[in-house]
């Protein structure tokens, strides 16, 4: 199973599905924000809360958009969805355990993640 430690170390990838997105390690989510890039006339980027559910597996975290049929037809490889997380198992109440991630679809189904 991955952590968060290794986003930046092994470069993981997750994957996208629909209105669907997998990763690789086991977190608690808070919040999620929605970036379109340059959409607005003054070239400032579009931010927003999403909607959205999300179940811990055994070694991956499913996070459902029900907003969204389908991720890859709203979001191009320069938008972002921002997760403010936390590691399963780390406390919660921590604020140094919490950390934005920040996710990219890109083609054939992959979501590049970073810190």
């Amino acid at each position: 199973m991955k952590t968060l430690n290794d986003i930046n170390t092994e470069k993981i990838n997750g994957m996208h599905y629909g209105g669907r997105i997998l990763l690789p390690f086991r977190i608690n989510i808070f919040h999620a924000i929605l970036v379109k890039k340059s959409l607005m006339s003054d070239g400032k980027d579009l931010e927003y809360s999403a909607n959205f559910d999300y179940r811990i597996n055994d070694d991956f975290t499913e996070i459902c958009f029900p907003s969204y049929e389908d991720l890859s037809e709203h979001f191009s490889e320069d938008d972002i969805i921002k997760l403010y997380v936390t590691e399963k198992g780390n406390d919660i109440f921590d604020e140094n355990n919490r950390v934005w991630i920040n996710l990219h679809l890109l083609d054939n189904n992959k979501v590049r993640i970073s810190i």
